[in-house]
């Protein structure tokens, strides 16, 4: 037996109207796309505010990427004005 859905205005979505037409990116793609340039700001940031401190920039960025794996999901919604296709 069927069990009639309430009218659409009366269901409740934990996502919010605007969220719902705004794009989805894929983390770990962004992430290996801008590699280079994600390493270079980095290496950057290191030499400006520790520049006394040797740091191996790559074991640096792995465990940059390993916290942003952690910390978001693998699709993640973006306003649409952050995507340009």
């Amino acid at each position: 037996m069927r069990v009639p859905l309430p009218p659409a205005a009366m269901l409740h979505f934990s996502i919010r109207e605007e969220e719902l037409n705004m794009a989805e990116v894929k983390i770990d793609d962004v992430v290996y796309q801008l590699d280079a340039e994600f390493k270079r700001a980095l290496s950057d940031m290191l030499t400006k505010f520790a520049p006394e401190v040797r740091v191996d920039v790559n074991a640096a960025f792995a465990y940059f990427k390993q916290r942003v794996y952690d910390h978001c999901s693998v699709w993640e919604r973006v306003p649409d004005s952050c995507v340009r296709a």
